[in-house]
């Protein structure tokens, strides 16, 4: 059984009592809990956004992404549970386990199917905007990533669970992550693997069925091996860091960082020396990793700009047609100055003329391509790029992306375009 739409089905008012409830029974001071409802207002009441032109107000649950969304819902759901859930005398009666992660809820019934409807059918009517969707089966049913299963004897196995529409989307071994980060992920996983599924004559097959998945992602099979054959074996505990006064380093993942840190490690006797009052430079810095800006990052935006055209003249200086540099960036130097693009290779030709808009109409592809005043060009070595169109839409029209094609020499653009149209 789970809850629909719980992040978004839960009002403030009930939610914000039932968190407050929870801290009050927690032993907390009166000045704590108070801080923190106040908190939780300001973020609840001032959670706006803007979409096209206009404001909204979320007036009803938290924001799927905010930090306190989880906690806030598992507050809300133990109100919710204590409330009209244990004191049931059908779930006292006829539930052997009752377990939830969030919304998701996992109990074993004992009693009737027209009981367990009837059950159902009471926490629907307690508040209108908090439904349940159950799902039940004699035999077997899905919990999280995790399938039980019941014998005829009456016995449970558990067993791995993988949704129909699935895809491996494990990290790529050349992606630009710590090398432990990568090399952690296979024992994560088969460790995992054989901490759910109980039968052992299956693991084996599940085993193989994750060292696979591993092996399309590019990583080597002398680490899936060895990760393969200490998964069964429960991990070691590692011994856990009292110390509290490392400084933290923290930087943007680079892979040349790991030789930074053995330099900074070598001579930070040095500052150890120099300084002998500070304790926090007794031991070296604590390294800590920061997520370096990614494709992403460069092509979503949370605000998609308003989607009415316009024609408002934001320069000073009349529009100019043709390529020009920004001079703002590292590629201006190589930017030819003109009123139409020639491909250095097949010499067909992008004429740019003037419209109510900037436009450039292409030769090649026969596309109206509407684009900023400012055109940044950037070197592509040694590669050919041709337009396509993508259905990702971006402010007022299609957005453009450079697809590479075949090898050719060259200067061209690269944009984010504001309209395609043929």
């Amino acid at each position: 059984m789970d809850v629909n739409s719980l992040y978004t089905s839960i009002t403030h008012e009930k939610g914000i009592a039932a968190s407050k409830l929870l801290l009050e029974n927690s032993g907390k001071s009166t000045t704590y809990v108070r801080l923190c409802i106040d908190l939780l207002r300001l973020v609840l009441y001032e959670n706006y956004f803007l979409y096209e032109d206009t404001y909204y107000v979320q007036c009803q649950g938290t924001a799927m992404g905010s930090n306190v969304a989880p906690a806030y819902a598992n507050a809300y759901m133990n109100s919710f549970e204590e409330s009209f859930v244990y004191t049931d005398i059908r779930y006292e009666k006829h539930t052997k386990c009752y377990l939830r992660y969030i919304d998701d809820i996992f109990f074993i019934w004992t009693g009737s199917i027209d009981i367990l409807q009837a059950f159902h059918q009471t926490l629907n009517s307690i508040y209108p905007e908090l439904q349940f969707t159950m799902h039940f089966d004699p035999t077997q049913i899905s919990f999280l990533d995790t399938l039980v299963r019941k014998d005829d004897q009456g016995l449970l196995s558990t067993d791995l669970f993988c949704k129909p529409t699935d895809c491996n989307s494990l990290l790529h071994y050349s992606s630009s992550h710590p090398k432990a980060t990568r090399n952690s992920l296979p024992c994560s996983q088969f460790t995992r693997v054989a901490r759910i599924v109980s039968d052992p004559e299956i693991l084996p097959t599940r085993l193989e069925d994750m060292s696979q998945k591993f092996r399309e992602r590019r990583y080597p099979q002398n680490l899936l091996d060895r990760e393969k054959t200490r998964a069964p074996q429960p991990p070691p505990v590692s011994p856990s860091n009292t110390s509290v006064n490392r400084v933290p380093f923290v930087h943007t993942f680079h892979p040349f960082m790991p030789k930074v840190e053995r330099v900074i490690n070598k001579h930070w006797s040095l500052l150890r020396k120099a300084y002998p009052n500070i304790t926090s430079f007794s031991e070296p810095p604590l390294m800590c990793n920061r997520r370096a800006p990614n494709i992403r990052d460069k092509l979503v935006r949370a605000d998609i700009g308003s989607l009415r055209p316009t024609t408002t003249q934001t320069t000073l200086t009349p529009h100019r047609t043709g390529t020009f540099p920004c001079l703002n960036c590292a590629s201006c130097s190589n930017v030819i100055k003109s009123d139409s693009v020639t491909h250095p290779r097949t010499d067909d030709l992008a004429v740019c003329r003037q419209l109510p808009f900037p436009v450039m109409h292409c030769e090649i592809t026969h596309y109206t391509i509407s684009i900023a005043t400012t055109v940044r060009f950037v070197t592509f070595q040694r590669y050919r790029y041709d337009i396509a169109v993508s259905d990702t839409q971006q402010r007022s029209g299609i957005l453009l992306r450079i697809v590479r094609r075949s090898r050719s020499y060259g200067t061209f653009f690269h944009r984010w375009i504001s309209r395609c149209h043929r």
